[in-house]
């Protein structure tokens, strides 16, 4: 199962970043692409925190695969709200925050998985990681949905100091 897992997920990137980021950041733009990848990845998290067996996680994977439009629209998004002399730092904060969580999430979702497998748990969750993050996924649709309304992505003024 974890090679037929592994194999669709291997398809749907090469699917979402081959094919459809730039068609769908074309058509849509970038704030709808990166809406949909959140929106996407929130679904993912749902129907596999839920999954009641192995076919329905592997089904969540197709519903999961266009969050991969998030990294590229994100992107797009922040560069052009820096200068070009501010660009090295943008990217190293945003490799600097991609590390931190790298750290962070497996240690804290191992946690909260043990916690909600053992005996000391409420009840028993063992998609309760994945719960956790579709809660993390729905804060940052509402945080993006507002700060990337249409006057904060006009383009700066000339006199714009970041």
């Amino acid at each position: 199962l974890v090679g037929t897992a592994l194999a669709i997920v291997g398809a749907c990137n090469i699917i979402v970043q081959g094919l459809l980021v730039r068609r769908v950041v074309a058509r849509f733009g970038e704030r709808i692409a990166l809406l949909i990848g959140i929106v996407s990845g929130t679904l993912g998290f749902v129907i596999w925190g839920l999954a009641p067996n192995s076919l329905v996680f592997m089904i969540a994977i197709i519903f999961y695969a266009p969050i991969g439009f998030v990294q590229p629209a994100l992107q797009g998004l922040m560069t052009r709200r820096v200068s070009p002399s501010e660009q090295g730092q943008l990217q190293g904060i945003n490799g600097s925050l991609m590390g931190l969580t790298g750290v962070i999430g497996p240690t804290l979702f191992t946690l909260i998985f043990a916690f909600f497998i053992g005996s000391q748990a409420p009840f028993n969750l063992p998609g309760a990681p994945f719960l956790l993050s579709a809660i993390l996924m729905i804060a940052s649709l509402i945080l993006t949905a507002k700060i990337t309304n249409a006057r904060s992505l006009a383009p700066p003024s000339k006199d714009f100091q970041p």
